[in-house]
């Protein structure tokens, strides 16, 4: 096994660790404000918290609640923008873009 792979489990278990303390919104709610600034859908931002080794929630619409939090806090701001989804499973809906600053 490589460096780097061992290095990704490692990191991804110390998530679950964080996410098993603190809670699974609290956890998404960090690493929502630790991603890049520039536009994001909610889409973009379960892909990108999923690979940083968030686990899946325990119910899918408790993304909206990331999102919603992150409105609340002021980190994510609707641009006015709307975009299609890339899941096959949102059957090609129309989603808000934010921006992160």
């Amino acid at each position: 096994m490589s460096k780097l792979t061992k290095t990704a489990i490692e990191n991804r278990r110390r998530l679950r660790t964080i996410v098993t303390k603190v809670g699974w919104a609290t956890a998404a709610g960090t690493l929502l404000e630790r991603l890049p600034s520039g536009e994001y859908t909610g889409e973009d931002v379960r892909l990108a918290l999923t690979k940083k080794g968030l686990p899946d929630p325990a119910h899918p619409n408790a993304w909206g609640g990331v999102i919603r939090g992150g409105q609340n806090r002021g980190v994510l701001v609707p641009t006015g923008e709307y975009r299609g989804v890339i899941s096959e499973r949102s059957h090609g809906r129309k989603i808000a873009v934010y921006v992160k600053n």
